[in-house]
């Protein structure tokens, strides 16, 4: 199954263009570190689990 799902996205990719890459161009994804960090802070033994 996940080779046909991998085959299908390269299609599309390859017909529609790589709209993500063309953000990741753009988007300066550094200044959403600090919140993201903060965000995913969890020192519990469970991690994220509860």
């Amino acid at each position: 199954m996940q080779l046909i799902l991998s085959a299908t996205n390269v299609g599309y990719v390859k017909k529609h263009g790589d709209k993500l890459n063309e953000i990741d161009q753009i988007v300066d994804w550094e200044i959403f570190r600090p919140i993201l960090m903060q965000a995913y802070k969890n020192k519990t033994q469970k991690g994220w689990k509860t």
